[in-house]
């Protein structure tokens, strides 16, 4: 093992515990903004959020997929024409997406819910969507400088919105 490498470790074994214990802690804290986001939603439009206790779930991990990420998903209802639908809807963060050029991402997208809202285009020029595994996300791209505290549950909400207008108001 040569020299720079040993010192690397010597110094992670120092510092591994706090780093670790700030991750955790931004991660908790990321996690919070997102729920608080979902759960304080006031215009859901035509998606009606289910009530109980576990209607949102919130949680984290790390897959060739997505990357590292955080996400929401909140559990509900859609009507479309006359029909009811369950549908779940997805929020979060990721970052180092492996098959998209590695970009830092907040994203929405239908998780579950009728076949006709999991694939469609997205046309507004404030957002960037894209469609893989039969599903259409729509996402921001992060800046280096990004604010969460100031600019995630704005983007999160507007992404949201977006997100709602893709709900045919009949059935399809």
């Amino acid at each position: 093992m040569n020299e720079k490498l040993q010192g690397f470790l010597r110094e992670g074994m120092k510092k591994y515990r706090e780093a670790h214990q700030t991750l955790q802690f931004f991660e908790k804290k990321v996690e919070s903004i997102i729920r608080d986001t979902l759960e304080k939603k006031d215009n859901w439009d035509t998606f009606v959020l289910a009530e109980r206790k576990d209607a949102i779930e919130i949680s984290s991990g790390d897959n060739k997929i997505w990357g590292k990420y955080i996400h929401g998903i909140a559990e509900g209802s859609i009507t479309i024409g006359r029909k009811k639908h369950d549908a779940k809807i997805e929020v979060g963060l990721c970052w180092g997406r492996p098959h998209r050029g590695k970009s830092d991402i907040i994203f929405a997208g239908f998780f579950e819910g009728p076949k006709a809202l999991l694939n469609f285009e997205c046309k507004d020029p404030r957002i960037l969507s894209s469609s893989w595994y039969g599903k259409t996300f729509l996402y921001r791209e992060l800046e280096p400088d990004y604010d969460l505290v100031d600019n995630l549950p704005k983007d999160m909400n507007l992404l949201l919105d977006v997100l709602q207008k893709q709900i045919p108001s009949r059935e399809v």
